[in-house]
């Protein structure tokens, strides 16, 4: 079970960090897959090593369908050829030929019908010889088999399987591992699985993907044009336990805020949200010299203000090809009571720069 299912676990994982890095770009999901891989190749390594480990010197129980002497004798013993069909326990069965060099006493031994207990030489080979000795378990299989014709099927009814030769084309190998439909169906679904549950810090952000393909808005995740803004902001005031900023400034793929340390601190740490999660990176790099100059309270604005005016000062702009842009929210001025937001776009030759109220009213 362990053989069959370690595969499934591995392949679950390596297929999950993918889509994970895909979606999210998340460096964490990078390492994700660019390690489950090298364990992904190991362990079908070992699988398939375990296999083979596992069928070579397995018993098999065996039928006698035909015997014939081929002529050739050896210090006056005589040579057979035998048709066997074969039973493997967690193989399909097949038939197969098999030369013995037998004693004249022991002819008799082998005749059509009987029943042995066989020994496969590899799980990829037809190879069998007869055990010369089995566990009681197999012989005891052995003889319900003699009391019981049905356990070994017809010989008409399995494929052959020799040396050097090859089956129909797009029928199973004989002798191959057996592989249901269900069986298939079980091991995509164990895959499925174990992805979904790699993704599952991701869903917020794959769910939110979906949506913007579902409404044609290509840039939607985009934090500067998108329309996750608002989730950002709630996102760093949960980790900074409150909405009091000094600055907020978007990017394409993050958002760095400077908010106040902890309610009613005066000190000032830095907050970014990338990856879809939001973080507490420390100190903030400059300290406002009067706190309450910068200080605004951003429990009550909508950010999702943001993306309109950055498409209003698109529409305004003589900046045909931005190479960016970016868009901040703070207080310019320290008597201004509202802050402002700030959209800087930038070309080949410049920039240019615009401030608006979050009623989305040109400022300058």
């Amino acid at each position: 079970m362990i053989v069959w299912l370690l595969p499934k676990i591995a392949l679950g994982v390596l297929v999950g960090g993918i889509i994970g890095a895909i979606v999210t770009g998340d460096w964490i999901y990078t390492i994700v897959w660019s390690v489950s891989i090298s364990f992904v190749i190991m362990i079908f390594i070992w699988a398939a090593s375990a296999r083979r480990g596992a069928s070579k010197g397995d018993f098999a129980l065996g039928r006698v369908e035909t015997v014939q002497r081929t002529g050739r004798e050896t210090n006056g013993n005589q040579e057979v050829a035998m048709r066997l069909t074969v039973v493997p326990e967690r193989d399909s069965a097949y038939s197969t030929s098999k030369t013995l060099t037998l004693a004249a006493e022991d002819l008799r031994i082998y005749r059509p019908g009987t029943i042995l207990v066989l020994t496969r030489l590899g799980a990829g080979r037809p190879d069998v010889v007869i055990a010369p000795s089995a566990p009681a378990e197999w012989m005891k299989r052995a003889e319900a088999a003699r009391l019981d014709p049905s356990l070994i099927p017809a010989s008409s009814t399995v494929p052959a399987w020799d040396l050097g030769t090859t089956t129909t084309p797009g029928t199973p190998r004989p002798g191959g591992r057996r592989t249901s439909v269900g069986g298939r169906i079980l091991g995509f679904l164990v895959v499925a699985i174990i992805a979904a549950l790699v993704l599952l810090p991701a869903w917020g952000v794959i769910g939110r993907t979906a949506s913007n393909i579902a409404a044609g808005d290509w840039d939607g995740n985009d934090l500067v044009t998108g329309r996750y803004q608002q989730l950002a902001i709630d996102e760093i005031a949960a980790v900074a336990g409150s909405y009091e900023f000094t600055s907020v400034d978007f990017y394409p793929d993050y958002v760095l805020v400077d908010g106040l340390t902890a309610v009613g601190s005066s000190t000032v740490d830095g907050y970014t949200y990338r990856y879809w999660r939001a973080v507490r990176d420390g100190p903030a790099f400059g300290q406002p010299a009067v706190l309450s100059d910068e200080l605004f309270d951003a429990s009550n604005l909508d950010f999702g203000q943001v993306a309109k005016a950055v498409e209003l000062a698109r529409a305004e702009s003589e900046i045909e090809d931005p190479e960016y842009i970016y868009a901040g929210v703070n207080r310019i001025f320290s008597d201004q009571v509202e802050p402002e937001i700030l959209v800087t776009i930038g070309g080949p030759y410049g920039s240019e720069s615009s401030s608006w109220s979050f009623d989305l009213e040109r400022r300058d």
